[in-house]
Formats: structure tokens, C-alpha cells, sequence
């Protein structure tokens, strides 16, 4: 009895992290700076008298110096040279747009965002077409030289199902209790 509830546990455990898009994507592309690496998670809520089964990465918000919601992120290096992480065309769509937030907040939600985030001429949607990642030289010719990050937040809630309403009471409020990234 008390094996099989471990390997519940565990089983729970690799669905959550296969959900959350860790490792390689279906690409091959190396998308491990897409959760952000974020060593703070939100404890999941343990089963009564247990311990919780996993961690899960906390929401990011974040704002940029234009309109930039609907351009696909990539991480470069630190000298800005060369992609660290991009996503490959299957791990990105609609879903990957972020959520428009009150006062111009946008929330994360494909992970990964911060000061070496660069963005890149293709849309979610066209992106998402391409029957393969674009060569790391494309990449780098499609980055938007003026487009940045201006802020981000790591917010106190699990980046799974986000309650907006609660984010822009977080905003709100003057962002108590977040912690910024930039």
C-alpha cells in the first residue's frame, strides 16, 4: 500500500514536470530556460496527513517598452550574442500569447522571461507553422533590436490556471509580497 502511494507520487510528479514543457522540446531545441530555471516554486497542496507531491514554477508578469505581446521570446547570452533557449514551432501557439493584465502588465505564459529576453520578429502563429526551428543565424537577424523587458515579476501564485482577477489585485496593490526579477 505505502509503495503504491509512492509511485503515485512520483508518477504525479513526471506528469506535472512533462506538463510544464522541462527538458527538450518536441524539436529537440534545449527549452530548460523556459521555466525560468526558478529555484522558488509554489508548494503544491499536500493530500491530508501527506507531503506534497510536487513543486510547481510561480506565475511571472511582466512589461516591455512596446507592443510586443504577440512576438515569440527567446533567451540570449549574456553578451546578447547568441540564443541560450528558444522554443521549437510545436511548443509555442495561441496559447503561448500572453494575458493582457491592468496597467499594461502582461502575464508570462511560456516561461523564461527576463533581462535576456529578446524578441523576434515571427508571431506565435506563424512561428508555430514552420516545419522546423530557423537556423540560430535567422534567429539572431529576427531579434527586434529595440524590443526589451522593462520589469518583471515573480508573482506568489502557481503558474498553472492563473486567476487574472487576483493578478491585477496583485498590481493593484502595488505588487506586495512580489518578488522582481529585473
Amino acid at each position: 500500500m505505502k509503495c503504491d502511494m509512492r509511485m503515485k507520487k512520483i508518477l504525479m510528479a513526471i506528469s506535472v514536470l512533462t506538463f510544464m514543457g522541462c527538458g527538450s522540446g518536441r524539436d529537440g531545441v534545449n527549452n530548460a530556460a523556459r521555466t525560468g530555471g526558478d529555484a522558488e516554486a509554489v508548494q503544491t497542496v499536500a493530500p491530508a496527513g501527506g507531503r506534497p507531491s510536487a513543486y510547481m514554477p510561480r506565475a511571472v508578469i511582466y512589461r516591455t517598452n512596446g507592443d510586443y505581446n504577440n512576438n515569440v521570446t527567446i533567451t540570449v547570452n549574456a553578451a546578447g550574442t547568441a540564443p541560450v533557449s528558444y522554443p521549437g514551432p510545436g511548443d509555442v501557439g495561441e496559447q503561448s500569447v500572453p494575458v493582457v493584465l491592468d496597467g499594461g502588465w502582461l502575464l508570462d505564459r511560456r516561461g523564461g522571461i527576463g533581462a535576456q529576453t529578446r524578441f523576434l520578429t515571427y508571431t506565435y502563429s506563424r512561428y508555430h507553422e514552420l516545419p522546423a526551428p530557423p537556423a540560430v543565424e535567422t534567429l539572431m537577424e529576427s531579434i527586434i533590436p529595440e524590443a526589451r523587458v522593462t520589469a518583471a515579476y515573480r508573482l506568489p501564485l502557481s503558474a498553472a490556471n492563473v486567476d487574472t482577477a487576483a493578478v491585477n489585485k496583485l498590481i493593484r496593490d502595488g505588487l506586495k509580497d512580489c518578488t522582481p526579477l529585473l
